[in-house]
């Protein structure tokens, strides 16, 4: 629950202050305590719904999208935190590029004590953003800019700000349980959407033991889920002749270093029937692509 107090400090303290903070809550175990926690604020920009029923993360995003009254909405994660110039940085972005149907920006990887830590995952794509990020801010649009973001998923997703006008009735996908994200932003570039890329650090996502991402890690569900999007991503993007997309998509290159990695992670932590079953996951995506 600390997290989330934080999370919402976060929201309003804005430098923009014309904004909405709705907390979404997906019939946890502490939604009493989080909608105790939310009045507590005692401030008119925050309000607390709460679904009827458990949706699922696709589900309950696609609540906090309904739910909105504005048409910029970001789906700002309960354990994150905003810095001050994310609204501000959004809301100029949104206006400058009427175009775009989603904004993102950079982030800083922050831990459990809130500090800068560093995560051998998130340099990875940081080094894979850069390639495409040469010029600053950047348009994400057509064949290459997809081919390039399944090289390294270097869109940060809850940084990601969704202009709703634009999506119109598109929404989070509840057959996944990791990649929503990636199944909806992929989906937008290959129906001919636009993106725009902000090289400005205007979000901190923390990396905890707790949170959906490291769980899902610690099991197959992560690899499984890629595995499947990217097959998904690859005859999406033959259909419509993607050859770079579909090249990339087929390799599952990133796929391949992050099983290895987290492999090595297991050995050292004499994880050694976890790094075994990576292994032969591992194993198939080689044999196979």
């Amino acid at each position: 629950m600390s997290y989330l107090r934080e999370a919402i400090e976060s929201a309003l303290i804005q430098t923009e202050p014309d904004i909405s903070v709705l907390v979404c809550d997906d019939c946890g175990p502490e939604s009493e305590a989080a909608e105790e926690l939310v009045r507590s604020f005692r401030d008119e920009r925050l309000s607390f719904h709460r679904n009827t029923r458990n949706l699922g993360l696709g589900g309950n995003w696609n609540q906090c999208l309904e739910q909105s009254s504005s048409d910029l909405v970001t789906v700002f994660h309960a354990d994150d935190r905003l810095l001050p110039n994310y609204a501000q940085t959004m809301i100029h972005t949104a206006a400058n590029y009427p175009r775009a149907s989603a904004f993102y920006c950079n982030a800083q990887i922050i831990g459990t004590n809130s500090k800068p830590t560093f995560s051998f995952p998130d340099f990875y794509k940081s080094l894979v953003r850069r390639q495409s990020h040469t010029s600053g801010i950047v348009t994400l649009c057509g064949d290459h800019a997809l081919a390039r973001l399944l090289k390294g998923w270097f869109v940060m997703c809850p940084t990601v700000c969704y202009r709703l006008s634009l999506l119109k009735s598109r929404r989070f996908s509840t057959s996944w349980k990791m990649v929503v994200d990636v199944e909806l932003l992929a989906g937008l570039l290959l129906d001919g959407h636009e993106l725009v890329g902000l090289p400005t650090v205007a979000y901190q996502y923390r990396r905890h033991g707790l949170n959906q991402t490291s769980l899902l890690t610690k099991e197959l569900t992560r690899f499984e889920e890629e595995r499947d999007i990217y097959e998904v991503l690859r005859n999406q993007a033959d259909a419509q002749g993607w050859t770079n997309t579909a090249k990339v998509a087929a390799k599952k290159q990133v796929i391949k270093l992050n099983l290895t990695y987290c492999i090595l992670q297991d050995l050292i932590a004499l994880r050694f029937n976890s790094a075994k079953r990576k292994g032969a996951m591992l194993a198939e995506l080689v044999l196979k692509t």
